[in-house]
């Protein structure tokens, strides 16, 4: 049966072999034998650098496994020690834990890699997803998994606090936005300008350089970002250069874009901090979600066939 522990909100489930977790509120529990991770956020992060139980099995996504092991080999991750202990979590195929059956969705809650789970325990069946986006790309994968958890007639659903907070941060909500936002930004600002780019998302960036190409801006980034994506996709048509002393100049004078990451390349560079809500701490779950109001609460009560919500 799921039990949440109220000293620190865990969820785990005890098995005949062994206790799983998913995600880290906290901490890893100290009796946890099976680590499944659904996102990427900078506690869980942390905790992943320091894992010592060397019993320990970490689960993943294929997607957050192949973004972790690139972000590693280009040097934007130092080294995961247990990096061995991981395994890659298949979606839409049911994974048997001791007598815990889970089943793991293709999720979109604008970071890479992340998963929403069905979780069947004998006649119980939940729901469990940390955020997801309401609005932007990749709403078919929402879409999915929702229908699955509706059909399964789960009786409740999880999901993070951060989901159903009432009052926005300020951030910018959503793929949508943020992307207009980026294109506000290229109109605005048609003289050379710098901006920070977050690497835990590559799909997003290459969006950053599309939509910068379609505005004739070209983009230079730093050697680790510019092997990093080309790990992900070719850049094509987009223009793109690597950053080097020798095209400062060439920069400059075709009022392109330079990524800045500590300290500005060029002092009189105009920075611009896009995208600054996914910052080296990769937190990103307050800031890429819309608040839901209590309409549409109710709407993804109905969306899921009307289980109890669960807020961690």
């Amino acid at each position: 049966m799921l039990k949440i522990l109220n000293r620190n909100k865990e969820i785990y489930f005890p098995t005949m072999n062994g206790t799983i977790q998913i995600d880290i509120q906290q901490m890893i529990m100290p009796e946890t034998s099976q680590l499944i991770i659904t996102h990427l956020n900078s506690d869980i992060l942390q905790e992943l650098l320091q894992i010592d139980n060397k019993k320990l099995t970490v689960f993943v996504s294929y997607e957050l496994y192949y973004l972790l092991q690139k972000l590693q080999h280009v040097q934007l991750l130092r080294p995961i020690n247990s990096f061995d202990q991981f395994k890659i979590m298949p979606t839409d195929f049911p994974q048997q834990f001791g007598e815990l059956t889970l089943t793991a969705f293709n999720n979109d809650d604008s970071l890479t890699g992340s998963i929403a789970l069905l979780i069947k325990n004998g006649e119980e069946t939940t729901g469990y997803c940390a955020a997801f986006a309401i609005a932007g790309f990749h709403l078919k994968r929402i879409h999915r998994w929702q229908k699955a958890f509706r059909q399964a007639e789960i009786t409740q659903f999880t999901t993070n606090r951060f989901m159903l907070q009432s009052e926005s941060t300020g951030a910018c909500n959503g793929e949508v936005r943020m992307m207009n936002n980026w294109e506000s930004c290229l109109i605005r600002t048609p003289e050379f300008f710098g901006l920070r780019l977050c690497p835990w998302n590559p799909e997003r960036i290459y969006r950053f350089l599309s939509l910068a190409a379609t505005h004739q801006r070209k983009v230079f980034l730093t050697p680790i970002y510019y092997d990093l994506i080309k790990q992900f996709t070719p850049f094509g048509k987009i223009d793109v250069a690597c950053q080097t002393k020798a095209i400062i100049k060439e920069a400059e004078q075709s009022n392109s874009i330079w990524q800045v990451i500590d300290e500005p390349t060029l002092k009189s560079i105009n920075k611009t901090r896009f995208d600054s809500a996914y910052s080296y701490n990769c937190y990103g779950l307050a800031a890429i979600i819309q608040y839901l109001d209590k309409d549409q609460v109710e709407k993804l009560r109905q969306q899921l066939g009307n289980p109890k919500i669960a807020i961690i």
